[in-house]
């Protein structure tokens, strides 16, 4: 899976350098795979999250990033 800025969807500024977003698969039909990942404005990316896990839909507030699943669980993450 290659991250770029064009695969991001539901993009949040996390500051003045760094975007949290997803980058979700689907067939068509069904999400088969989304991770939260953190873009920043040089070109660097690291993925926030488990690839056994749907993540979706990130939100940021206070160094902290807020998601959730398929499931419909929620989980908070502090970012440093």
């Amino acid at each position: 899976v290659h991250y770029i800025a064009l695969d991001c969807r539901a993009p949040q500024w996390y500051d003045n350098n760094t975007i949290i977003a997803m980058n979700d698969q689907d067939d068509g039909t069904y999400t088969v795979s989304s991770s939260i990942v953190a873009y920043t404005l040089d070109g660097k990316y690291q993925v926030l999250t488990s690839p056994d896990m749907i993540a979706m839909y990130p939100f940021t507030a206070n160094g902290k990033v807020v998601f959730s699943t398929v499931e419909g669980k929620t989980y908070v993450m502090n970012i440093k």
